[in-house]
């Protein structure tokens, strides 16, 4: 099955352990630190008394947190993005040191903005999403690269499993073995933003 399927690339990609993924693609070169102790989950997640249920569906992702404070590069959403009932596109935004230092978009640039003033954490990156059922197989051990993409249904629940994605705003404590102790971000905002990337691993 599909989530079957993504289950078994999350184990891959927790078993290698990788420190960092690049994502490069038009207008995008953004390089992420990933913690030491990260978890990369699917939306097949499990009630406080154990029963299994799928957050979102359709889904074709796999996700973690980066570390809040390690975000550096440019970053080109690919497709519009509504919030609020506004449609912000041609959204690019520029991180150093974490945190977004430039946003702009050919409509919705000033809600895009006050999006980013929302809290302290909503300048930073809580999600780091990969869409590798775009591949029917990967070869043998884990794969250093893929490259994703997806129709436009504008949509966030759907566009987010269209493209790989990354989220402003608030992290997944569960995508974490410690998350009290690890950097992840905290906000208010949960901003996901799809790209038209390749993501490298190290």
């Amino acid at each position: 099955s599909a989530l079957a399927e993504l289950g078994a690339r999350c184990a891959e990609l927790n078993a290698r352990r990788f420190r960092r993924v690049t994502l490069t693609g038009p207008g995008t070169e953004l390089t992420l630190s990933l913690p030491p102790r990260h978890r990369w989950c699917t939306a097949r997640l499990h009630t406080r008394s154990g029963s299994p249920f799928v957050a979102n569906l359709p889904t074709a992702e796999v996700f973690t947190a980066p570390d809040c404070r390690s975000a550096e590069g440019t970053l080109a959403v690919a497709r519009p993005v509504v919030h609020g009932g506004v449609v912000m596109d041609r959204i690019t935004l520029e991180f150093r040191r974490g945190a977004v230092v430039r946003a702009d978009a050919r409509t919705g640039r000033d809600w895009l903005r006050r999006l980013l003033d929302t809290d302290a954490g909503a300048r930073r990156l809580g999600e780091v999403a990969l869409v590798p059922a775009c591949e029917r197989r990967p070869p043998p051990r884990a794969p250093r690269t893929w490259r994703t993409g997806g129709r436009l249904f504008h949509h966030p629940l759907l566009d987010e499993n269209a493209a790989p994605h990354v989220a402003m705003g608030e992290a997944y404590g569960f995508t974490s073995e410690d998350p009290a102790g690890e950097p992840l971000n905290r906000s208010h905002l949960h901003l996901d933003l799809p790209m038209e990337a390749q993501a490298v691993f190290d």
